[in-house]
């Protein structure tokens, strides 16, 4: 899933995510905007799903790091 966000880059452009799914229910979120990997969610055996990765709550977090 591809989408466009409403909020700009710090060089005026647009930007996008990119959602990707498996079937085995891990969910990978990606940033065009400097090629940023934002999300790993990963299943876990007792049906728990863990975020795998460090980072900041929102694409616009990502200008201040």
């Amino acid at each position: 899933m591809l989408n466009e966000t409403p909020a700009l880059a710090p060089d005026g452009q647009p930007y996008r995510l990119l959602t990707l799914r498996n079937n085995a229910g891990m969910v990978v979120t990606l940033m065009d905007w400097g090629a940023t990997l934002l999300s790993a969610r990963i299943p876990l055996s007792d049906g728990s799903v863990r975020e795998a990765l460090l980072g900041c709550a929102s694409p616009e977090g990502n200008q201040d790091q």
